[in-house]
C-alpha cells in the first residue's frame, strides 16, 4: 500500500487558504458587532478560525486517500481554485467561466509543471498569516477585557436607572399639540409628568456603535469600537466603585467583565462560528441567498443574526432579544441598602418591525420602498413605514410602564435618577437616508429625526415636570448623571451638564458608517439647532381618541374609512392578499381607475393604501386591526383620493 503523503495536505492546505480560510476569517475579524452581540469569547474565535483553517483541507486529503490517489488531489486543487476566482469577481452566471478557466489551468499545471506543487506547498504558510490577522483584528481586539481602573468617588448614593433605545426619533412620541401623545404613549408621557424633559436633544451618531459610547463617556465619536478596552472610562467604571451594577448591554460591551456579567441573546460558542462562517461562504460562493459577508459584519443594522441549533431565522434571534432581555433585566431591580446603575440598552423599536401595540408578533415581511440606506420616490412606502415603527414603539411605551411599575413599587423611583433615551433616530422622508449609514444623503427632514432623540431625566426627588428647550447632545448625558450623584469625572470629556446652556446653537453630528474594520466616525458636520427643531413638529398626527378602539391603525390615506362598511365603496376588485394581517401586502390583478386601496374583512373597511408599483405591478400595503381582519374573508376596493 503506498504511503500518505503530507505534502499534498500541504498543497491543499495552500489553495483552501484563498478558496475558504481568508475569506471566512477576514469576514469574522470584521465581526465586532455580531461577535458581542452572541456572547462570543476571544478563545473561541481563535479556536473556530484554527478550525475553520485546517478541517476543510484535512477532508480533502482524506477524500484523496491522503493524497495517495493524485486525480481526485489534482480535481480537489482545481475545485478549490475554481472557488477562489468566484470569490474574486460579481456572483454572476458569467464569473462560471474564468471559474472553470482556472481550474483546469491548475489540474494542466500541477501535473506537468513540478515546481507549480512547490510553490503551492509554500503558500500553506499563508495560513499562518491568515490566523494572525484574526488574532490581532479589530474583532478579536474587541473581545479583550480591560481591568476597571474604578474612581473612589462616592458620592450622594442616589440610584441610577438609565435605560437607552434604540432607532427612536423624537417625533414619533409627539402629536399635533407638540407634546408626548398621552393615548398612544402614556407611559412616556408619565415619566414626563415628573422629569425633565430636554426638546432639543439630539444624537450626535447614526450608528449605535458611537452613539452609547458617546452616552457612557460624554466624548465624542473618534475611532474606536463600543468596547470598554477602547473605551475604559465610562459610566460603569466611574460609579462601580460604590455602586452594585444591573447592566444588560446590546452589542457594545462598555461594562467590563469584572464589573458586568455579559450577556447576548444566544451564546453561540464556537459551533455557532463555525455555522456562521459557512452559511457566509456559501452566500459569498453564490450556493446560498443572503448578505453574504455584510451580514455578519452588520448585523445589527441590518437585522440579522445567526441560527443556530434547529432553524431559527434572524428576526426570531431579535425577538428573543427585545422582551426576554427586558425580563431579565426588571428582575434585576429590587430595593437594596447598597446603590444600584441599573442600566438596560434594548434594541427597540429598532427594525424589524413585528411588534403590535399589546406585544403581540406578527411576520415583519419585507420592507417596502427602500433601496440600500435610502426611500425611494414612492411617498407611500415610507408612511406604511413609520405607521409600523410607531406600532411597534407603543409597545416599548408598554415596556417603559412596566420599568415605571417596578421602580415604584421598589421604593427607587424617588430616590432615583432615572434616563430615558434612545442612541439615534430614524427618517421615513421619500428621496433621503434611512439612518445615514451609506453615506446619505442627509436632507435636512432627514437631519432632523436621525438626530432628535427623547432625552427624560428624572432627579432625586423630583416631582413635577419640565420642558427644557436648551441645546443638548448625548454627550451632555454622562455629565447630567454625574451631577446629580455628586461624583466628579476624572477624565477629559466633551459635554456639560444638560440644561447649562454653554452650547448656543450649534449642532455636532458625525456621520457614522460602516467599513471594513467597524464603523468609521465619519465627517464631523455643526448644524443648527434652531432650524433642526423647526422641523421636529411637522406632520405630526392630530392628537389620538382614546375612545376609538381602532385608532392606533386608523392611518393610510383615508384614515376615516377604518371600520365602515365596505358596501359605501362600491364592487370588490380583483385582487391578491400576498401576505397575512395584520401586516397585508398585495397587488391588484389589472389596473383599474383610482389611487387608493381600501382593505375590508367580513364586510367592514380595516385600512386603507395609496396604489404603487412593485415588480411591475400596482401594489397595495396597509396595517389591519387584528380584530376586524377576524371578521372574515377579505375583500379589495378601488377608490380615488379622500376615499371617494
Amino acid at each position: 500500500m503506498r504511503t500518505p503523503h503530507p505534502q499534498r495536505l500541504l498543497e491543499l492546505l495552500g489553495l483552501a487558504g484563498f478558496a475558504i480560510t481568508q475569506p471566512i476569517l477576514d469576514t469574522l475579524g470584521r465581526a465586532s458587532g455580531y461577535l458581542l452581540f452572541h456572547g462570543v469569547t476571544r478563545s473561541q474565535l481563535l479556536v473556530a478560525g484554527v478550525l475553520i483553517a485546517i478541517v476543510p483541507a484535512v477532508v480533502l486529503w482524506l477524500a484523496t486517500g491522503a493524497g495517495r490517489l493524485i486525480v481526485l488531489h489534482r480535481l480537489a486543487l482545481a475545485a478549490l481554485a475554481a472557488v477562489a476566482v468566484v470569490l474574486l469577481l460579481p456572483t454572476e452566471w458569467w464569473s462560471l467561466a474564468p471559474a472553470a478557466v482556472a481550474a483546469a489551468a491548475v489540474y494542466v499545471v500541477h501535473e506537468r509543471v513540478p515546481l507549480f506543487g512547490t510553490w503551492l506547498r509554500v503558500t500553506a504558510l499563508g495560513t499562518v498569516l491568515f490566523l494572525f490577522n484574526l488574532a490581532t483584528s479589530p474583532a478579536a481586539r474587541s473581545l479583550d477585557d480591560v481591568e476597571a481602573e474604578l474612581r473612589a468617588t462616592r458620592g450622594n448614593g442616589a440610584p441610577v436607572v438609565m435605560v437607552v433605545l434604540d432607532e427612536l426619533p423624537m417625533r414619533t412620541l409627539l402629536d399635533s399639540s407638540g407634546g408626548i401623545d398621552p393615548v398612544r404613549f402614556p407611559s412616556f408621557a408619565a415619566l414626563a409628568a415628573t422629569s425633565t424633559w430636554y426638546r432639543g436633544a439630539t444624537t450626535v451618531s447614526s450608528h449605535t456603535w458611537h452613539a452609547v459610547p458617546a452616552l457612557l463617556t460624554g466624548r465624542l465619536p473618534h475611532d474606536a469600537g463600543p468596547t470598554a478596552a477602547d473605551h475604559p472610562d465610562n459610566l460603569f467604571t466611574l460609579l462601580g466603585e460604590h455602586y452594585d451594577i444591573n447592566a444588560v448591554e446590546s452589542f457594545e460591551r462598555l461594562c467590563p467583565a469584572s464589573l458586568c456579567q455579559p450577556t447576548s441573546p444566544e451564546d453561540i460558542g464556537v459551533d455557532g462560528l463555525l455555522r456562521a462562517g459557512w452559511r457566509v461562504w456559501q452566500e459569498e460562493v453564490g450556493l446560498r441567498e443572503g448578505d453574504g459577508a455584510s451580514g455578519l459584519v452588520e448585523p445589527v443594522v441590518q437585522g440579522r443574526a445567526e441560527e443556530t441549533g434547529e432553524p431559527r431565522t434572524p428576526d426570531e434571534l431579535l425577538a428573543q432579544n427585545h422582551p426576554g432581555r427586558f425580563a431579565d433585566f426588571l428582575a434585576g431591580i429590587e430595593a437594596t441598602d447598597r446603590p444600584v446603575l441599573h442600566f438596560l440598552h434594548l434594541l427597540m423599536p429598532h427594525a424589524p418591525w413585528r411588534y403590535l401595540p399589546d406585544g403581540t408578533l406578527y411576520e415583519p415581511g419585507e420592507e417596502l420602498g427602500l433601496d440600500g440606506d435610502t426611500w425611494r420616490d414612492d411617498k407611500w412606502p415610507p408612511r406604511l413605514a413609520q405607521h409600523r415603527h410607531r406600532l411597534q414603539a407603543q409597545y416599548v411605551d408598554r415596556l417603559l410602564g412596566e420599568l415605571l411599575a417596578k421602580l415604584r413599587e421598589t421604593g427607587l423611583f424617588d430616590r432615583a435618577v432615572v434616563v430615558v433615551t434612545a442612541d439615534h433616530g430614524i427618517s421615513f422622508e421619500p428621496r433621503g437616508a434611512r439612518r445615514g449609514i451609506e453615506g446619505g444623503p442627509y436632507t435636512d427632514l432627514a437631519y432632523a429625526d436621525i438626530l432628535h432623540v427623547p432625552l427624560l431625566v428624572k432627579a432625586p426627588g423630583q416631582r413635577e415636570g419640565a420642558v427644557d428647550e436648551s441645546n443638548v447632545l448625548s454627550v451632555d448625558v454622562l455629565p447630567t448623571i454625574a451631577s446629580m450623584v455628586g461624583v466628579p469625572i476624572p477624565w477629559e470629556f466633551d459635554g456639560a451638564p444638560a440644561g447649562s446652556g454653554r452650547r448656543g446653537d450649534e449642532k455636532v453630528f458625525f456621520t457614522s458608517f460602516p467599513n471594513g474594520f467597524g464603523v468609521d466616525p465619519g465627517e464631523r458636520r455643526v448644524l443648527s439647532a434652531s432650524a433642526l427643531r423647526s422641523l421636529m413638529t411637522r406632520d405630526l398626527p392630530p392628537p389620538a381618541d382614546a375612545a376609538d378602539p381602532h385608532r392606533d391603525f386608523r392611518t393610510g390615506p383615508s384614515p376615516q374609512l377604518v371600520g365602515r362598511p365596505s358596501a359605501e365603496l362600491g364592487p370588490a376588485v380583483d385582487a391578491a392578499l400576498d401576505t397575512p394581517a395584520p401586516y397585508v401586502v398585495g397587488h391588484l390583478e389589472e389596473p383599474v381607475d383610482g389611487d387608493e386601496v381600501a382593505v375590508a374583512f367580513g364586510g367592514v373597511v380595516a385600512g386603507t393604501s395609496s396604489l404603487f408599483e412593485k415588480d411591475g405591478q400596482p401594489t397595495f400595503a396597509l396595517m389591519v386591526p387584528p380584530e376586524l381582519a377576524a371578521r372574515g374573508d377579505p375583500t379589495v376596493h378601488v377608490t380615488s383620493s379622500g376615499g371617494g
